[in-house]
């Protein structure tokens, strides 16, 4: 034996290729896969509770404009938020917000709210 030879024996060198290892386990091809969830369905608005309101539904709130909020509200449902502002020049204006729109009413002394405008 030569010394490079010995060398190589303690160092746990070989003159051929290494033999390879078995492949990793993987999980059992055989097995059923897991489902995906399942999509839930879209709530119809049959009550008038709020709702998403679509273009649709905008083009109906038009049809309110001098109308007491509450009609629209009987036909659309309640807004997902409201804000008010009083404006110096015409009282309390009340903002509406629903998905697709806006109303704007008008608030009189009384405390009535008046459709002023859908956009």
């Amino acid at each position: 034996m030569t010394a490079k030879t010995v060398l190589r024996m303690i160092l746990g060198e070989t003159d051929t290729a290494p033999t390879p290892t078995s492949a990793p386990q993987q999980s059992d091809p055989t097995a059923a896969p897991t489902s995906a969830p399942q999509p839930t369905s879209t709530p119809d608005n049959n009550g008038g509770s709020n709702t998403a309101p679509n273009d649709s539904s905008a083009d109906k709130a038009k049809q309110y404009i001098g109308q007491p909020l509450s009609s629209l509200v009987a036909a659309l449902g309640e807004a997902n938020g409201r804000d008010y502002e009083n404006e110096p020049e015409t009282g309390e204006t009340g903002y509406h917000y629903y998905d697709s729109f806006t109303v704007s009413t008008t608030v009189d002394d009384s405390g009535n709210e008046v459709v002023a405008g859908v956009w």
